[in-house]
């Protein structure tokens, strides 16, 4: 069941599911000299590494990722931190957990934000280890006891 010359390739043909177009949605298209090139020559656009990565680039030079995702049928994009402090594999590594976490049925921003403020919370009951000058004291008073009761 070949191709004639001159046909064009069907749509579940190999030459169009590999086609340029729809490798974008594959995983790991970009490299981290591609990421240096296209921050370099600042065109505002996004690219895509798959599976829902995203590079943002900015007209200005500054560029970030994201990873996009559906959730109760609406498209959320997460930010992942800014380029280059989150690197081309970092940005791969958070949003594989951001996806793992999408698939679960839980919705990776809300859980990152009750993340964050679990850990404010727990900030916010730290007692600094000179308060009483012993640890163990400290721990109780921390759990809301006075250093010599309970």
């Amino acid at each position: 069941m070949g191709q004639s010359m001159g046909q064009k390739p069907g749509p579940y043909s190999s030459a169009a599911l590999y086609s340029p177009l729809l490798l974008e949605f594959f995983v790991g298209n970009l490299t981290a000299k591609t990421v240096e090139k296209l921050i370099k020559e600042g065109t505002s656009k996004m690219h895509s590494d798959g599976d829902g990565l995203y590079l943002r680039v900015k007209s200005s030079g500054s560029a970030s990722w994201l990873f996009r995702y559906r959730t109760g049928g609406k498209l959320r994009d997460m930010g992942l931190g800014a380029y280059p402090e989150v690197t081309l594999a970092e940005a791969r590594d958070l949003a594989t957990d951001a996806r793992k976490l999408a698939k679960t049925g839980t919705d990776p921003i809300e859980e990152r934000q009750r993340l964050r403020e679990a850990a404010e919370a727990a900030q916010r009951l730290r007692i600094p280890a000179n308060v009483t000058g012993h640890s163990g004291d400290r721990d109780r008073f921390a759990h809301g006891l006075h250093a010599g009761t309970g």
